[in-house]
């Protein structure tokens, strides 16, 4: 057995540390403002070399990371921060390791448009394209997560794996549509990536995005249909070997699912798919081998009565499992316990080697921790670390600032 890596803290923010992982800069924006559902909205503004503001030390809050790998090994992991919880004082951090996830250099890059409000900044998803170039994918949140008048926007970076990189300015990609999970590349090339709609009542559905020629258009798929609304469309999308494509989203107790026979154009209603968790994000994957990944928090018939301290509802975010299924769903093997602790919002992807790579979030509220797990399917069917590449609870920062909020509390 090979023995897992233990959490190792990230690199003093000290900005002499930066020029070990290179620098970032940005194409400037030919707009100040755009259109966004019929208002005038700026465009965001991105730092490349953020200063003490967003330092470790000066942060208290942390969630819903991402991580991608690029190319040339290097990995990039973003996250929301900022303020004392969730609210307008939300900005996107993004963080960068050059040795598999060992040790993390501080922030590198802030997605911050107007400080303290009222615009959120949020979901900062990065997701490697095929032909390997970087997108970084976050929202605005003009009033709130569930308020009108949301964007989703985007930038590439085509060398990311170099010292100097460029990136291009931000640019927009839909009003209303918010991502927050991987974006999936169907058999016919084309990439559906899957946006939620967060505002209540049926005439703002979820629906995901869909480009026929590389991410140069976007068109809008089908509405996500459900009897009862869940509180929030986190849901990931894996296509079958027929064509068909599944979704998978979040609900209290059980996964709802729906399919489409039309590439997401059209979506049969979300039922519950009967397989046991929580009101949460997971992970939900088709693998290069055409098997696909389920991380999810507790077994396939068991979830933790674990509750969050300042949100007692948020019950059973703990023991972080990934499992495996050979025959697209129908069962699931394995059982690779990633973290026993209370934690949460993975977010998945893997890697040209067939490594996969997981971030989630612990203790979002009081020195709020972002960490990685690397792992293969031979480490999901064993149900432990077997293979060479495995480390599981590598820590990718820390903030440590006092909140609060929780500055009382144990």
């Amino acid at each position: 057995m090979t023995a897992t890596a233990q959490p190792i803290r990230p690199l003093a923010n000290d900005f002499v540390a930066l020029k070990d992982y290179g620098t970032d800069t940005m194409a400037a924006s030919e707009e100040e403002c755009v259109e966004v559902a019929g208002t005038r909205q700026p465009v965001p503004k991105v730092q490349p070399r953020p200063d003490a503001r967003y330092a470790d030390e000066k942060r208290c809050f942390g969630i819903a990371s991402s991580i991608a790998r690029t190319p040339g090994g290097r990995l990039w992991c973003g996250f929301s921060s900022g303020g004392a919880g969730e609210g307008p004082e939300n900005y996107g951090i993004v963080i960068i390791s050059d040795d598999d996830g060992l040790t993390w250099s501080p922030p590198i890059m802030a997605l911050d448009t107007d400080g303290d409000g009222p615009i959120r900044s949020d979901h900062v998803t990065f997701w490697t394209a095929p032909d390997g170039v970087l997108w970084l994918l976050w929202s605005q949140y003009p009033e709130g997560l569930t308020g009108p008048r949301s964007s989703q926007w985007a930038m590439t970076c085509a060398n990311p794996d170099a010292r100097q990189r460029q990136w291009s300015a931000p640019f927009k990609l839909m009003d209303e549509q918010n991502l927050l999970t991987t974006p999936t590349v169907l058999a016919d090339g084309a990439w559906i990536f899957p946006t939620g709609s967060w505002r209540r009542g049926p005439d703002h559905p979820s629906r995901p995005i869909r480009s026929n020629d590389g991410g140069r258009h976007f068109e809008l798929g089908g509405p996500l249909r459900v009897g009862t609304r869940p509180d929030f469309d986190e849901y990931m999308i894996v296509e079958r070997r027929n064509g068909n494509l599944v979704i998978f989203n979040r609900h209290a107790e059980s996964f709802l699912q729906c399919e489409s026979t039309d590439g997401g154009r059209t979506w049969s209603e979300q039922q519950p798919n009967g397989i046991r968790h929580v009101n949460s994000r997971f992970v939900f994957l088709k693998l290069a081998s055409g098997n696909w990944l389920l991380v999810k928090q507790g077994t396939l018939d068991w979830v933790s009565d674990a509750r969050e301290t300042l949100f007692p509802t948020n019950r059973g975010r703990s023991h972080l499992t990934a499992f495996l299924s050979r025959d697209e769903g129908l069962t699931w093997e394995g059982a690779l316990l990633l973290d026993e602790r209370d934690c949460s919002y993975p977010f998945g992807c893997q890697a040209a080697d067939g490594t996969i790579y997981v971030s989630y979030e612990r203790s979002r509220w009081q020195q709020p921790e972002i960490l990685a797990a690397r792992f293969t399917e031979e480490d999901v069917l064993a149900g432990q670390p077997v293979s060479t590449r495995a480390a599981l609870r590598l820590l990718a920062n820390r903030a440590t600032g006092v909140n609060p909020k929780t500055e009382n509390k144990p």
